[in-house]
């Protein structure tokens, strides 16, 4: 008897997981990622995420304190579109401490940062910016803005396959994608096609939309097609259908 697919809540709450992710701007990448659990769920795991504490300096004064909007000042003298009105800076005050030897692969290091302040909850953290408004009577002022689609979730869920004990264990499923990427750019065009045509077919299994015994029929039928690298195929209302991926019209094949 298989194993029923349940979260069966290995790591308990307020420990720290580890789950992978893709970089934004290179969706093939990926890279491993923490947070603590915070619910188990039939299927999911809820993660708390984690961000570093605020360092950012405005004028000397840490942003959290920083009071926005300010008063309005005169331009300075000699003022161009690029003078800079403010300073940005960073607090390196307990740069000692935030220095030490701190590994994302150790869950203690983790907790130890949390614990510390170092790493905040993201839902604490302020994730706006400061930009300058200049006025032609008025003169200039600071005010804080926030990009609308820089959207940062305190919480995420994962199926629980998908969030590990350890960071080796993530690492790892990272490694099997990348050698499945590398497979796959190592197949001929006619094993590719080969292989989708045998997935879809195995979906239809799964989903008894056909036999085994049909499924070996059909692939049977449109390995013997010439061009059998140009063939896509679909489940479709029911059925299977498969055209040629130049063509529009998808024909569904009869048993």
């Amino acid at each position: 008897m298989s194993e029923l697919k349940i979260n069966r809540k290995k790591i308990p709450i307020g420990e720290v997981a580890y789950f992978i992710r893709q970089y934004k701007d290179k969706p093939h990448m990926y890279y491993v990622d923490y947070g603590t659990v915070e619910e188990h769920y039939a299927t999911e795991i809820v993660l708390q995420l984690y961000v570093t504490k605020e360092r950012r300096l405005i004028n000397g004064i840490p942003y959290n304190d920083f009071t926005t909007p300010t008063e309005w000042r005169k331009l300075p003298k000699g003022w161009t579109y690029s003078t800079e009105l403010y300073e940005l800076d960073t607090d390196m005050s307990d740069y000692k401490i935030a220095s030490r030897s701190f590994y994302v692969d150790n869950p203690e290091d983790i907790k130890a940062a949390i614990a510390e302040g170092l790493l905040v909850k993201i839902q604490d953290k302020d994730f706006s910016y400061i930009e300058t408004e200049i006025d032609r009577k008025l003169g200039f002022r600071l005010i804080r803005k926030s990009d609308p689609y820089d959207y940062h979730p305190s919480w995420i869920s994962r199926p629980y396959y998908e969030v590990f004990e350890t960071y080796e264990e993530a690492q790892k499923k990272i490694f099997a994608i990348e050698a499945e990427y590398k497979r796959i750019s190592e197949l001929s065009d006619y094993d590719w096609s080969v292989e989708l045509i045998d997935r879809a077919l195995n979906r239809g299994i799964g989903l008894s939309i056909i036999t085994e015994h049909q499924g070996e029929q059909i692939r049977d039928r449109l390995l013997a097609m010439d061009r059998v690298e140009d063939i896509e195929v679909r489940l479709y209302n029911g059925g299977i259908q498969w055209k040629y991926w130049k063509n529009k019209r998808w024909i569904t094949i009869e048993l």
